[in-house]
């Protein structure tokens, strides 16, 4: 994660707020999947915005999608998080520790609750 620019160290009295990062075995990708789990963050920042909701569409909602038209398209943004920077003062909020140091996130993490209405945001644009 570090050579890929996904996080970076931060002095232990930079640190604002934790999150908590763990792999997760991928075996069919044979692959660890890095999960940067932010729960405080959730809890203190994040709540259901009634007025713009995201939804998520199930596999069986998919198939009905493919059926349903004369065309379709389907895209795995894998590392669509990835690609949206933190601001340096927000990646201060997103730390852990690992070997006795210090890391903060580069990017939006997946875990984090807004993260899901950014992307969806973006990529209503990106459709338009």
């Amino acid at each position: 994660m570090l050579q890929r620019g996904l996080i970076e160290p931060i002095k232990a009295a930079g640190v604002r707020g934790p999150v908590r990062l763990f792999p997760v075995v991928e075996l069919s990708k044979g692959r660890l999947r890095p999960i940067r789990h932010t729960a405080l963050a959730n809890t203190v920042l994040c709540h259901a915005d009634p007025e713009h909701p995201v939804t998520m569409v199930s596999k069986p909602g998919i198939v009905k999608l493919v059926h349903a038209g004369d065309f379709m398209a389907a895209h795995d943004l894998a590392g669509w998080f990835d690609q949206l920077p933190l601001a340096p003062a927000v990646r201060a909020r997103f730390c852990f520790k690992s070997g006795g140091r210090c890391y903060s996130l580069t990017c939006v993490p997946m875990g984090q609750r807004q993260s899901v209405g950014v992307a969806s945001a973006i990529t209503r644009r990106l459709l338009d």
